[in-house]
């Protein structure tokens, strides 16, 4: 407004002056013209009072505004110099105010101090700035609050074993907080229904720890925690308290907070943090927000695993059941099935028992040893008639001479056995009876079955057996007396010898107690085979050579017999033997004498039907023979044709001596020879023929005696 004034004082200013100036040089009315200089002088002055007024007014504005306590001169030029001074510290100020102002986004930025404390304006800034500052604060720890949780619940959805889930959330949790140390507990029932909290997880200084720990309800802080269902704060805590520490040398915590998890108004567990600071509001609030989740989780955890528990209990009870039913089921079969097999028994036992009447005799007795019912087959036995049985008694089936006592026979002691008694006319009889019970509910005997067999002729057998055995006995004892025997362990070792087999060897049974085989007969090879063969249960018959007490040689014939007394393996080896050293030494002295036969003289073996068998070389050198050709040879091969006839009518009268001696016509080439033969014929042990021996003993001039058998 004064501004617009004084434009408008200048302007008119300018024109009077000019108009004045105008007048002048044209020579107009000089009053005029004066009166115009004068006007353009009021003009002037009035103007620059109106300037020095508005410059005194604007610097005593800028003076509050600067809020500076001294005031300006109202009529003094040093109000200029003033002015430009307020001026730019206004300019400053609004520079500083623009700065603060730019630096609201950053409240944490500070700006050098250049204004007045007390000025308004720094004031009103720097109340916005704290503002700024405490929002931005509160954004980041509702941030930091968010983005735990956002952290929180990716480690809570990934749900494992319950040790190893609550690993991961206090590992996670001890990190976030940035404390030392932490404890997840869940709370559990005992076996008498009491409360307490188990440690399932442990995580401190970095690492996670292994403890056990159980604390009961209302004990300690833990207990009081599960009775208060509140959050507990513990500052300076008792030395001692904490049970770890860093292995690094750092301190103890010395702030406790524990956190109840609670869900639904459901204590299921406790979170027991230590650290060295207090935790802040937005730690707690983090806290407390985080805890309802893990509680949920944890009871959704102890949900799920408790349905798991009675689903696999009902699973259990499911399959019992079933098993049950099964069990029922096959229960219901066997039992129709067993009534099946009763009613079958039932028809088989009353068959066997119509067998059994048909086949057995059989009586019924009564308590007082009374017959009281029979059948057909005891009448026919005994000889008694239905009438006359009537007023008979046990001892009709067991003797009268016999001392058993009815009550033997009642109460079991005697169930069965065999009896000798007499029939009606006189004939002894012997019985096989069988004594069953009959008895009641409470097991009182009601009556007797007897089943019986005539075992007479059994009975008469086993006497006839006695006899025999006796007489064997007899026999062997003669064995005994006139055969060596002896008894030898599988591996040869000598258990028993009769006196003879003793006597002849020259050892007595304490000599050969413990002995091998071998001291007797030698450790030949052959012996040695012979004794597997009889380890293996095959049976050696023939002569064998022992040695004996003095060295001498002994010549046994017989044989060795695996025993077996139980089961189908040998136990022991039984010899049995005559001593044949006599024998075998004139055996010898025979082969010796053959041996200087069949050294000297022609000798041939035919079999019985005079086949050719063999010949010593004189024989065939002799007939001009080899042996590739001898055995398509028959006698009649070598005697002369025209004696064939001959021949063939007395050979059967030759056979059926041992020994001949005739004269026979041999042909050799062109030439013939009479000899004088003697022919042995050789049996084996069933008689049989086994080879015919003819020797040439000497040639004679004619055939006197030709086919003449001695």
């Amino acid at each position: 407004m004064k501004t617009s004034l004084l434009q408008r004082l200048y302007l008119l200013f300018s024109i009077t002056l000019g108009a004045a100036v105008i007048l002048y040089i044209k020579n107009f009315n000089p009053w005029l013209s004066g009166g115009l200089a004068a006007v353009a002088a009021l003009l002037i002055f009035y103007a620059l009072k109106i300037w020095i007024t508005s410059i005194h007014l604007l610097v005593k504005k800028s003076n509050e505004i600067l809020l500076k306590k001294s005031s300006a001169t109202k009529w003094s030029f040093q109000n200029l110099a003033e002015l430009h001074r307020n001026h730019e510290l206004i300019a400053e100020k609004f520079q500083i105010s623009a700065q603060l102002i730019a630096n609201l986004i950053h409240p944490e930025k500070t700006v050098a101090q250049k204004l007045d404390a007390e000025d308004p304006v720094y004031k009103s800034l720097e109340s916005v700035r704290s503002e700024m500052k405490r929002i931005k604060i509160e954004e980041e720890r509702r941030a930091w609050v968010t983005q735990g949780l956002a952290k929180f619940s990716e480690v809570l959805r990934k749900k494992a074993d319950l040790k190893e889930y609550g690993n991961s959330i206090i590992s996670n949790l001890v990190k976030y907080l940035n404390i030392n140390q932490g404890g997840l507990y869940i709370e559990k029932l005992n076996e008498k229904n009491d409360r307490y909290l188990e440690l399932i997880a442990c995580y401190a200084y970095g690492r996670k720890k292994y403890l056990e720990n159980k604390i009961m309800s209302g004990e300690g802080l833990l207990g009081q925690c599960m009775l208060e269902k509140d959050f507990l704060f513990i500052k300076d805590i008792p030395k001692g308290y904490i049970k770890i520490t860093s292995g690094l040398g750092e301190a103890t915590p010395r702030n406790i907070v524990v956190a109840p998890l609670i869900f639904n108004d459901q204590f299921c567990g406790a979170i027991e943090l230590a650290s060295f600071e207090i935790l802040q509001p937005h730690h707690l609030e983090f806290l407390k927000k985080v805890c309802d989740d893990i509680a949920a989780e944890i009871v959704s955890l102890n949900n799920s695993e408790h349905t798991r528990d009675l689903l696999n209990e009902s699973n259990k009870l499911t399959q019992e059941l079933q098993s049950r039913e099964e069990e029922m089921r096959q229960n219901m079969e066997e039992l129709a099935a067993t009534q099946e097999e009763m009613s079958r028994k039932q028809i088989e036992l009353s068959g066997i028992m119509n067998a059994i009447d048909s086949t057995l005799a059989t009586v019924e007795l009564d308590n007082t040893g009374k017959i009281i019912k029979h059948n057909s087959i005891f009448e026919n036995l005994v000889g008694y008639s239905a009438s006359q049985l009537k007023d008979k008694t046990f001892h009709l089936l067991i003797g009268e001479s016999s001392d058993i006592a009815l009550s033997d026979i009642l109460n079991g002691v005697i169930k069965s056995g065999d009896f000798k008694t007499v029939s009606k006319q006189g004939l002894e009889i012997w019985l096989n009876i069988t004594f069953t019970p009959v008895t009641d509910h409470a097991g009182i005997t009601l009556k007797l079955l007897c089943m019986m067999q005539n075992i007479t002729q059994k009975k008469m057998k086993e006497k006839e057996s006695e006899r025999r055995q006796a007489e064997l006995k007899s026999y062997l004892n003669g064995v005994n007396n006139t055969i060596a025997s002896a008894e030898f362990d599988l591996d040869g070792t000598f258990r028993e010898g009769n006196e003879i087999f003793l006597k002849v060897i020259g050892y007595t049974k304490d000599d050969l107690k413990d002995q091998s085989f071998d001291i007797i007969m030698g450790d030949d090879p052959s012996v040695i085979m012979m004794w597997e063969n009889l380890k293996l249960g095959k049976f050696f018959s023939g002569e064998f050579k022992m040695i004996d007490k003095e060295g001498k040689e002994l010549w046994l014939s017989g044989t060795f017999n695996p025993a077996t007394i139980e089961g189908n393996e040998p136990e022991k080896i039984i010899m049995l033997a005559q001593f044949t050293t006599q024998e075998k030494e004139k055996l010898n002295d025979l082969n010796t004498m053959v041996h200087a036969l069949k050294a000297t003289l022609p000798v041939m073996e035919f079999n019985a039907d005079f086949s050719c068998k063999t010949a010593n070389e004189i024989a065939m050198k002799f007939f001009g023979l080899s042996r590739l050709n001898l055995k398509s040879k028959t006698i009649l091969d070598f005697i002369a044709p025209y004696y064939h006839s001959l021949w063939n009518k007395r050979k059967e009268e030759i056979l059926e001596n041992d020994f001949s001696s005739i004269s026979l016509p041999f042909i050799v080439g062109p030439n013939q020879f009479n000899y004088e033969v003697t022919i042995s014929i050789v049996k084996n042990l069933n008689g049989s023929i086994s080879k015919v021996i003819v020797l040439l003993v000497k040639e004679v001039s004619s055939p006197v005696s030709l086919l003449a058998v001695v």
